[in-house]
């Protein structure tokens, strides 16, 4: 996972964050939440700035409600960074 990560994170493009941002912002989606048929893990970090974990009770209120099966876990910072000197470690 180690090398994945970094080569993931060297080729990421802030901009292009920003950009979907601004499109996400154009569309309202939540009458296309009954289209989802499969099972949703919905992942926040817990320091996360841009996707903070406030969003997560909204989220997961609209998903119940349009019916998708949705199961919400938050990761702790401190455990990514453990997951990956773990994964490291091999």
């Amino acid at each position: 996972m180690g090398w994945r990560v970094r080569s993931r994170a060297a080729e990421f493009d802030a901009s292009a964050m920003i950009s979907l941002g601004r499109a996400s912002s154009c569309f309202d989606l939540q009458d296309t939440l009954t289209w989802i048929k499969a099972r949703l893990l919905f992942v926040l970090c817990l320091t996360d700035r841009i996707l903070p974990t406030s969003l997560a009770p909204d989220a997961m209120a609209r998903l119940l409600e349009a019916g998708v099966r949705t199961e919400y876990f938050e990761i702790d910072s401190d455990l990514v960074g453990t997951l990956q000197r773990a994964s490291t470690s091999h």
